[in-house]
């Protein structure tokens, strides 16, 4: 149920009224509800919010409770857990889309795989706590040597792939010299 603010408690921030609602998802077990925000509304003027405002109030909360939950499971849909990269599947997808693009415009499109030389035995020296760092930061590595419109992805445990669209050989040669050069200074190879 929402609450009134009241304006003494905020004359400092020169609100005169505010009206809190709770954002839900009821995407757990058992449609059991979790707030998982607030959606709040305010006034310079010392007001008392009638029927008709909250009844909007809440409606807009459901809508944006709603939208945070689709945005989340998007995310949980599309981002690989750990890295943060695209997901493999997610990859596939917007490969199957540039490739029509290249052939309807005929533009260059390349694609980069990255592979960890002997990934497993980082795991099997430092655990998998230290193979998890390594996989975040050679994430951040291959996201900072990329544009803003690739698509970098975990590909599979410790293979990644870049989809470089608009990208030629020299264009894919240089992300492909700024990525070992990034891995260079971060392990000292």
């Amino acid at each position: 149920s929402p609450s009134q603010v009241s304006s003494k408690s905020v004359t400092n921030l020169q609100i005169g009224s505010g009206f809190c609602v709770p954002l839900y998802s009821y995407r757990s077990i058992g449609a059991v509800r979790k707030m998982i925000g607030i959606l709040y509304e305010d006034s310079k003027r010392i007001t008392k919010f009638g029927k008709e405002e909250e009844g909007i109030v809440k409606a807009l909360a459901a809508q944006a409770g709603l939208a945070l939950e689709n945005a989340t499971l998007y995310e949980l849909a599309t981002l690989d857990g750990l890295t943060r990269l695209f997901q493999r599947r997610y990859f596939e997808a917007m490969a199957e889309l540039e490739w029509k693009r290249v052939i309807r415009h005929k533009h260059p499109l390349s694609i980069l795989m990255v592979d960890l030389d002997q990934f497993k035995s980082v795991n099997d020296t430092y655990g998998h706590d230290k193979g998890d760092l390594v996989l975040r930061k050679t994430a951040q590595i291959l996201k900072s040597a990329c544009r803003e419109e690739d698509i970098v992805a975990r590909y599979g445990g410790e293979e990644f792939i870049i989809l470089l669209p608009e990208t030629d050989m020299e264009g894919t040669q240089a992300v492909a010299q700024r990525i070992l050069d990034g891995i260079r200074k971060l392990y000292v190879l």
